[in-house]
């Protein structure tokens, strides 16, 4: 009973530190790019520390995991967009509000933009997928896992004041969790969530 004590107190402790810390940033800098870019250098290096003994097995590329991540992005931004098309429809103040979202892409220039979104998405699938949802789940079990993970992955981005974006983390957060712990691999979902991220906020947005 300690062992298994002990064992869940990294993960939920990492889960606690990460969900003040992203929304702490994001308050107090008011600049959604830098609260990210200062966040996950401070938490990618611990992610690391704390998944070392798995980052070979988990981060190791191989054709099947690239090919489920570049296969399962497609159905994704399509049922992610007909999602936000059903929102909207319920709730029509839902389509201003990700326009602001979208508008967010504009607060830097594409060659900033562009290594800050791969250090955070990198970083989100090493820490709340690798050390967060992997953790528990080998505790409490794949379901406990997906949903503590996706729920504190959501609750991480509170501070950035817009309530789309806590849903699509909610949601979004236990799909790459359950991708992750199906295929073993943090691999496809970081494919997935780096191709779903630059499809929807540079290339094909929903609104």
């Amino acid at each position: 009973m300690r062992s298994h004590e002990s064992s869940l107190r990294l993960p939920a402790g990492l889960l606690v530190l990460s969900i003040l810390l992203l929304v702490g940033l994001t308050l107090w800098l008011n600049h959604v790019w830098f609260a990210v870019a200062i966040y996950h250098a401070i938490m990618l290096p611990i992610s690391i520390w704390v998944s070392r003994d798995r980052l070979s097995t988990i981060l190791k590329p191989g054709m099947k995991q690239l090919a489920a991540g570049l296969a399962i992005t497609v159905p994704l931004y399509f049922a992610s967009w007909g999602g936000f098309l059903l929102l909207t429809w319920l709730v029509p103040a839902a389509e201003q509000e990700a326009q602001r979202v979208f508008d967010w892409k504009d607060l830097v220039p594409w060659w900033i933009a562009a290594p800050i979104l791969l250090l955070a998405v990198t970083g989100e699938e090493l820490l709340w997928r690798g050390a967060i949802t992997q953790g528990i789940a080998s505790q409490w079990g794949r379901a406990r896992g997906v949903i503590i993970g996706a729920m504190g992955f959501a609750l991480a981005h509170a501070g950035m004041g817009s309530g789309l974006i806590v849903l699509a983390a909610l949601l979004l957060g236990a799909f790459w969790g359950v991708l992750t712990l199906a295929s073993r691999s943090l691999i496809p979902a970081l494919v997935c969530h780096l191709l779903w991220d630059v499809a929807v906020l540079f290339f094909f947005p929903f609104a």
